[in-house]
């Protein structure tokens, strides 16, 4: 499959699913970072960013994920 220009930041706590989901992404031709906390994808957003944001609305320390969601779509 063809590689895609863009990257996509994948914000998950749970490892396993973190895993799955950067392997089908990564199959389908994408690039992927992938960390596991709102403050990790802060970094992430500034170092690199992603043409997506790809997230877990209930991330841990965060149970309805308003927070995280407007930290990041107003960065």
């Amino acid at each position: 499959m063809p590689a895609h220009d863009a990257t996509i930041l994948l914000v998950e706590d749970d490892a396993a699913q973190r895993s799955l989901l950067t392997r089908f992404l990564a199959e389908h031709g994408f690039r992927v970072h992938a960390v596991a906390s709102a403050a990790e994808a802060r970094q992430e957003i500034d170092e690199h960013a992603p043409a997506f944001v790809l997230t877990d609305y209930n991330l841990e320390g965060n149970p309805d994920g308003d927070d995280g969601l407007a930290v990041l779509l107003y960065k």
